[in-house]
């Protein structure tokens, strides 16, 4: 979608036209952008899946639960429970979406970045609460693709957890690209 966007983005804006290249009417077609999106998607699932299989990894769907420090108990996806046992354990789910209080996702106006990958239209507004990678990454694609985006970070500037120098330079590049975002005020006494 990224790449999709910045793409669509190059030609609607008039941006080829200084390589000869010129378009008039330029249109989106949001479901084969989505469709391509899955594509990869599927790819790089297979290809994890591939090499799991290549490399003996065992790949056991399901949720699991700590059952003593070397055992965990797993109900499977399909059904079941399986015990699963060793002398160390990763824990790698992962991410998930850092909830706000008094804010329900509902999946239509409040959604996470899983719904944003798949809007079945460009909206016409998009608030993104959070100005971390994910968020910019989902606000600059829906930019892009012709919605007025808005981002809201709390902390004093975007990619707060990233050097200083690079979260001001990519605030300036996204700012070209018509992301404003509204970091909170700091207040003292």
């Amino acid at each position: 979608m990224l790449h999709g966007s910045e793409l669509f983005h190059e030609v609607a804006g008039g941006g080829m036209a200084k390589f000869g290249v010129k378009a008039e009417k330029v249109a989106l077609d949001l479901d084969a952008l989505l469709a391509e999106k899955d594509k990869a998607v599927k790819e790089l699932t297979d290809g994890v899946a591939f090499l799991f299989k290549k490399n003996k990894v065992e790949w056991i769907k399901g949720t699991a639960r700590f059952d003593g420090p070397h055992a965990l108990k797993v109900a499977l996806n399909d059904g079941g429970e399986r015990l699963v046992s060793a002398k160390n354990t990763i824990i790698a789910t992962g991410s998930d979406v850092a909830g706000l209080p008094g804010v329900t996702v509902d999946g239509k106006t409040v959604i996470t970045s899983t719904e944003a990958l798949c809007l079945p239209a460009v909206p016409k507004h998009m608030v993104v609460i959070g100005g971390g990678v994910i968020g910019l990454e989902l606000g600059s694609v829906w930019r892009r693709l012709g919605a007025a985006v808005t981002v809201v970070e709390y902390m004093d500037r975007i990619l707060p957890t990233m050097d200083v120098e690079v979260s001001k330079e990519f605030q300036k590049i996204l700012a070209k690209q018509g992301l404003p975002s509204r970091p909170q005020p700091r207040w003292s006494r």
